[in-house]
């Protein structure tokens, strides 16, 4: 037996803009700090396979959200921020030029020395550093709500 039901066109309406406005107000990152030793890349795999990726922000409100929230962790940590070599470009991990970084000018932030081309964040001030992506460090996630929640 096949039920349909029937809603007047203002109650379907207004059941759209809910709708609409709940996957708008979810359309938020949530990052969480994983306190493993990895390398970027390791990093990154972790995160998409556990979350959606590495950490990441595009823009001033992300940024300033991403910051206060992490200015009480304890240690340095990787963030998905990477440079093409054969390029010099920053992106972020999803591919998006990285035009929205909070490099640390105390520490002549990027210095492009030894290859550094993954980005973490420096704890002591809460910048961002480049480092040889072959180092260890604890790294950030993401969970991105407006990929679960509105496709």
């Amino acid at each position: 037996m096949e039920v349909i039901l029937m809603f007047p066109m203002s109650t379907t309406l207004a059941l759209l803009l809910i709708m609409a406005l709940y996957c708008l107000s979810s359309g938020l990152k949530q990052h969480f700090f994983v306190n493993e030793q990895k390398k970027w890349f390791c990093a990154q795999k972790y995160c998409k396979t556990y979350f959606h990726g590495l950490s990441t922000f595009i823009n001033a409100s992300e940024e300033q959200r991403f910051l206060a929230n992490a200015s009480g962790q304890a240690s340095d940590a990787w963030v998905g921020l990477h440079k093409k070599p054969e390029t010099g470009v920053w992106k972020w991990s999803g591919g998006i030029d990285a035009e929205q970084i909070s490099w640390d000018p105390a520490f002549n932030q990027p210095n492009n020395l030894d290859n550094e081309n993954c980005g973490f964040l420096y704890k002591t001030n809460n910048k961002l550093h480049g480092e040889k992506c072959s180092i260890t460090k604890p790294f950030f996630c993401m969970t991105n709500f407006l990929s679960f929640f509105c496709l």
